[in-house]
């Protein structure tokens, strides 16, 4: 039998606490490496609609390619609007009818597009400027 002598207890509780503050350091540098600034979604409005936006982008609010998206529009001026497929008829409408195939799609034009990279983007951009 062993004994539990106040020496030890000590040094369970000592392991305990050190490890319950490692966690919590790895937790908060964890959440502060993750931070992004938020932005705000444009969502899809009658008046936006009649302004003909370059994009229109179908996608939701806890995707990180969408943040991303939303993000580079604002960031670099692409006139575009958001429908929410969760939360908008319309746009869980607008992406059955696009087939889904994941988040965002974006839809320029006739076609569509699923995924965002910013690179790719650009690149259609140029192309469609030039057509």
């Amino acid at each position: 039998m062993t004994e539990n002598t106040p020496e030890k207890s000590s040094a369970k509780t000592s392991r305990k606490i050190s490890g319950f503050l490692i966690f919590g350091a790895l937790l908060l540098v964890m959440v502060f490496a993750s931070y992004r600034n938020t932005v705000s979604t444009i969502a899809c409005s009658t008046e936006i609609l009649d302004t003909h936006p370059d994009v229109i982008m179908l996608g939701t609010w806890w995707c990180t390619y969408c943040a991303e998206a939303r993000r580079y529009f604002q960031k670099n001026n692409v006139h575009y609007c958001e429908y929410d497929i969760e939360s908008s008829a319309e746009g869980e409408k607008l992406y059955q009818q696009a087939n889904g195939g994941g988040i965002p799609i974006l839809l320029i034009d006739d076609k569509k597009y699923v995924g965002f990279d910013a690179v790719a983007f650009e690149q259609l951009m140029q192309a469609r400027q030039k057509s």
